[in-house]
């Protein structure tokens, strides 16, 4: 399940990379090659105030116009390789947030990715 959310303060604590979250991260590239908009997106481990506890997210910068669309696109593709109990937040940071991420984490996109994302050794 894909959740997509607001909250006052999010923590990012660091990148999130496995052999499953790579394919997922494949699914999403093909998916934000789709939309120009879409500038860049990590694959992190958050938490928020609003809910505790360690989750995963995707942070998206651009595309949030288009969120209605990409939302339920994300959620297939991550339904299709986890277990419906899991989920995963979206989010569409703003510049400050964006800043943040670069220190714990880069992106798995960019605009000028290659359509298959390649696995780290």
């Amino acid at each position: 399940m894909a959740n997509s959310f607001h909250s006052a303060r999010v923590l990012f604590l660091g990148e999130q990379n496995g052999p499953v979250e790579r394919q997922l991260k494949s699914k999403l590239i093909e998916i934000f090659h789709q939309f120009p908009a879409v500038k860049a997106a990590s694959l992190l481990r958050i938490s928020t105030v609003e809910v505790p506890g360690i989750s995963v997210a995707v942070a998206i910068t651009g595309g949030d116009k288009e969120s209605q669309t990409l939302v339920p696109l994300i959620g297939n593709a991550f339904a299709s390789l986890f277990h419906a109990s899991e989920h995963l937040d979206i989010l569409f940071p703003n510049p400050t947030q964006i800043a943040e991420i670069a220190k714990i984490a880069g992106n798995f996109y960019t605009a000028d990715s290659p359509l298959k994302f390649e696995a780290e050794a």
